[in-house]
């Protein structure tokens, strides 16, 4: 009889009752509110036309107030700056992880406002699978490429 450990066991049986918790889940709505910080890695090359090419990449941590721990992730967008306005015109995916590894929410953030971000969750993976739903994140301060911001998320699953 060959002995396993009960480490090996241990894990076996949590990675067993995770697939089992999250094949039977039940719909959920959330409200993920809280604060986080960023910090941009940004690229950007001038056009003939006088615009601006910009490749935004942003590290983001947020601390949802709700319980669900810290997500830790990325955005990434590609848009544009016009000379008559600086603002940020494109489209940006952020991807939020939870510390299990597991559970993601995807989001999208369309044209967004100088201080507001109107965002639409898009995804999931985990406890969020297939998540939909919509938000907003509240530029707090910024200092060249680093800044903090509030949120409020409303998360559904099917």
């Amino acid at each position: 009889m060959r002995k396993v450990s009960r480490a090996v066991l241990g894990t076996v049986f949590t990675g067993a009752l995770l697939a089992a918790t999250h094949a039977g889940a039940q719909a959920e709505q959330l409200t993920l509110s809280g604060s986080g910080f960023f910090v941009s890695n940004n690229a950007s090359r001038l056009l003939p036309n006088g615009d601006t090419l910009a490749l935004v990449r942003n590290e983001v941590m947020v601390n949802p107030d709700s319980g669900v721990g810290v997500l830790e992730g990325g955005c990434v967008g590609l848009g544009r700056h016009t000379p008559e306005d600086e603002r940020f015109r494109g489209t940006a995916f952020c991807t939020l992880v939870a510390a299990n590894g597991q559970d993601a929410l995807v989001v999208e953030i369309v044209e967004p406002e100088e201080d507001i971000v109107e965002a639409t969750i898009v995804g999931g993976s985990g406890r969020w699978a297939d998540a939909k739903g919509d938000g907003v994140f509240r530029t707090l301060v910024q200092r060249g490429d680093r800044g903090m911001f509030e949120f409020d998320l409303n998360v559904q699953t099917p």
